[in-house]
């Protein structure tokens, strides 16, 4: 399911730290503590970085028709991904699309996790529609103040029990 949690636009943490928080070593314990499950509709641009065609590993956000952001440290070598789009459930519905190749930043480190951050391109063009959309970005102009609230999505569960 699709989680998502509202952070005030001063909160900060490096990203080894929003990593250790968000990310478990088998990636099925993953919690958005005090999140909301959403339909895909409001979240459309997620998507689920997947091997074996089932089981979900990251996050993925669509960025262009043929392009996804992931973060590096899920890319793995010798494993065959590819990516579901368009459901909010991690079992059921949605659409797989195939994986042309990863670009890795260039300068991402697996030590320190610096520039943690992977393309991925599409052997073949998302089909958008109501529940399958790029991420939509902010009006450059946009000046964020100390207590702005703003929107993170992942896919997650939403308390401990």
């Amino acid at each position: 399911m699709i989680t998502r949690n509202e952070v005030p636009s001063n909160f900060s943490l490096n990203l080894t730290e929003f990593s250790s928080l968000f990310v478990s070593d088998n990636h099925s314990n993953v919690e958005i503590i005090g999140g909301e499950d959403i339909p895909i509709h409001k979240a459309p641009y997620m998507a689920s970085l997947r091997y074996n065609r089932t089981q979900h590993y990251c996050g993925a956000s669509i960025i262009h028709k043929r392009f996804l952001i992931t973060a590096a440290h899920c890319i793995l070598p010798n494993i065959t991904y590819n990516i579901l789009v368009g459901t909010s459930l991690l079992d059921r519905g949605g659409t797989v699309y195939d994986i042309e190749k990863f670009i890795v930043h260039e300068s991402y480190s697996k030590i320190t996790k610096d520039f943690d951050i992977s393309l991925i391109k599409l052997k073949r063009p998302l089909e958008y529609g109501p529940n399958i959309a790029e991420v939509p970005l902010a009006d450059s102009r946009l000046k964020l103040r100390s207590g702005n609230m703003f929107s993170v999505t992942g896919w997650g569960v939403t308390d401990v029990s």
